[in-house]
């Protein structure tokens, strides 16, 4: 929508979509899909979570008071998860009726697993702790020594 920013297209819903972004979606996966792991953040305003309870596989609200959340497309990740203060969320295997071929959409289309921290806009301590524990539970799961943090 004309609100999300100047161009008014969501540059988050060009994965698959045709707009203005599409001479660019093929580079863009290219380099953000490199990797194993995609990790996306956002900021939010309204009350996202919400939203989420309807095109996702499962929501665990840990927090009603707080609008962020923890988004994965890894179900190892979410079960670690699902213990944290943080609010999470499983997409996995879901497709949503209105599809707004996102990157956590694409991410799980093409086998990459996907995290995206949703935090309250102007909380970057809530969201670096969110961060912080995204990450810690995809290495554990995963296999990955702790790397300490600077």
């Amino acid at each position: 929508s004309k609100d999300r920013n100047t161009l008014g297209v969501d540059p988050n819903s060009s994965f698959g979509a045709k707009n203005k972004f599409s001479p660019y979606a093929d580079e863009m996966e290219t380099k953000l899909f490199g990797g194993d792991l995609v990790v996306a953040l956002h900021n939010t305003t309204a009350d996202a979570l919400a939203m989420e309870k309807d095109r996702n596989d499962e929501v665990v609200v840990n927090n009603p008071k707080y609008k962020g959340y923890i988004m994965t497309t890894d179900p190892a990740v979410f079960a670690e998860l699902k213990a944290s203060p943080y609010n999470v969320v499983l997409q996995y295997k879901s497709k949503p009726k209105n599809d707004q071929n996102s990157l956590s959409r694409r991410a799980e289309s093409v086998g990459k697993k996907y995290i995206n921290v949703e935090a309250e806009m102007g909380d970057e301590k809530g969201q670096k702790a969110m961060l912080d524990a995204a990450l810690k539970a995809h290495r554990k799961v995963n296999g990955i020594a702790n790397r300490s943090s600077r």
